[in-house]
């Protein structure tokens, strides 16, 4: 499990690195992508249908339905899925959740989080082309 993200974010960037790696408009059943990413089907359904309403992916209903990108892969970044997740404001605020810190009153963590926060948005803004290579090997 990540070190950083909840279970629900985690598994939200695994379903989107997934289909990532699969030919362009090419549909993915719920239920295969809860195999192969060993993840439990109900709550995976629920994750996908937040990013089907945050516009990274698509849903085709049917016996031969499934879930695709909703664009090119260069054009979606982990920060985009994160914040369909975990909402806009996930990095704001204080590290201990102290609801005064912040600027010149920050607390003993403030400036550490600072940088650490800086590091992680210039990650979180790769998009996920090419984070599929080597990734359904690392899932087993």
């Amino acid at each position: 499990m990540s070190a950083i993200f909840n279970k629900t974010c985690t598994y939200a960037v695994q379903a989107a690195i997934y289909l990532a790696g699969q030919p362009k408009g090419k549909l993915i059943s719920q239920v295969e992508l809860a195999e192969r990413l060993s993840q439990p089907q109900h709550f995976l359904g629920k994750i996908l249908q937040s990013l089907v309403k945050s516009g990274l992916i698509m849903s085709t209903k049917g016996k031969f339905g499934g879930f695709t990108l909703a664009k090119d892969a260069s054009k979606i970044k982990l920060i985009h899925i994160v914040h369909a997740i975990e909402g806009e404001n996930f990095l704001e605020g204080c590290f201990l959740g102290l609801p005064q810190c912040g600027g010149s009153s920050g607390c003993s963590s403030h400036i550490q989080w600072s940088k650490i926060k800086k590091q992680l948005t210039k990650l979180l803004n790769r998009n996920i082309k090419g984070l599929h290579h080597g990734f359904e090997e690392k899932l087993n």
